[in-house]
């Protein structure tokens, strides 16, 4: 996989997006119709699954990479064994390998959830405005691990209240289920 910089447009990132679905495309299997047109929806496709996962920078691109390796080979896997006599020894091992590899999938998947999670987290806390003025005349204070006096006039600051258990926490957002892969005469589809 290349290394891709973290992109900071629409246009980059839409460019960093199509860099990521060329350089899967020339790993995942040759889609199943192999005429221009089957080529062209697979990699479109590809596209759109990769812009559906929003990867924005190295470490979601690999982890969007991989996912999309493992659900694309899973899938395939499954679409091989179909070529088999039901039951046999070759049909079954294609069937256990796609589903090892949709499991592998799900699991990068949840990493990659947790990454952009996270990213999102740190981004919204870097939004929050800082404080304009520091108190005692703008001078910081060194912690010299006893607790300052407060001015006679300045109320005491309410403690940061943190919610009971994980159970009150509210996501950011809802969780996201994975995007689904099918697949259809023309090729892989999403």
């Amino acid at each position: 996989m290349d290394t891709y910089q973290t992109p900071q447009s629409d246009s980059a990132l839409l460019a960093f997006h199509v860099r990521l679905a060329e350089s899967l495309c020339a790993v995942l299997p040759p889609p199943l119709d192999a005429t221009p047109e089957g080529v062209t929806n697979s990699h479109n496709a590809v596209l759109a699954l990769v812009r559906r996962l929003g990867p924005v920078d190295d470490a979601e691109a690999e982890l969007a990479f991989r996912y999309t390796v493992a659900r694309v080979n899973g899938v395939h896997c499954e679409y091989q064994a179909r070529e088999h006599p039901r039951g046999s020894k070759p049909a079954m091992k294609l069937i256990a390998q796609g589903a090892r590899l949709a499991r592998e999938g799900m699991g990068i998947w949840s990493m990659l959830a947790t990454v952009q999670d996270e990213r999102r987290r740190r981004e919204k806390t870097n939004v929050v405005a800082l404080p304009t003025s520091l108190p005692h005349g703008g001078e910081p204070v060194a912690d010299s691990g006893v607790a300052a006096e407060a001015p006679a006039g300045a109320a005491a600051a309410p403690p940061a209240q943190s919610p009971a258990s994980p159970a009150e926490a509210k996501p950011d957002r809802p969780r996201r289920s994975p995007p689904a892969l099918r697949i259809i005469q023309g090729g892989l589809a999403s």
